[in-house]
């Protein structure tokens, strides 16, 4: 059996937990990585983030929901400035639609304990 590489498990992880590409309105494409994929301090973020969202007492507070949802794909995006300027305007419904489709394209429910 062959050695396996970092790069060869690199390439397996990103494949498993590939990122929701946006392309932006200015045709932009920003990544929208899977927690499984963030460094440390972002998995820990964007975990505090995702309970936030499930939170009971969020439930009516729709700005705070917005809020949240815009952090979140900020921290998990791979250029920060680009996807802050992209949602900083979207509309709630569009924010959520967003959000959907991440946690379900990127497995984020298997990664989001895993802060460590």
């Amino acid at each position: 059996m062959d050695a396996v590489s970092f790069d060869d498990l690199m390439s397996e992880a990103e494949e498993k937990y590939a990122a929701l590409p946006l392309r932006t309105r200015d045709g932009k494409t920003v990544n929208l990585r899977s927690i499984a994929m963030l460094p440390k301090e972002g998995r820990r973020a964007a975990d505090v983030l995702l309970k936030s969202m499930g939170a009971e007492d969020n439930d009516d507070d729709t700005d705070k929901t917005e809020k949240t949802i815009r952090d979140l794909l900020v921290v998990v995006s791979d250029d920060a400035p680009a996807m802050r300027a992209e949602v900083k305007d979207y509309p709630l419904a569009v924010l959520m639609v967003l959000v959907e489709r991440y946690t379900g394209s990127t497995q984020v429910g298997e990664a989001a304990g895993s802060t460590d």
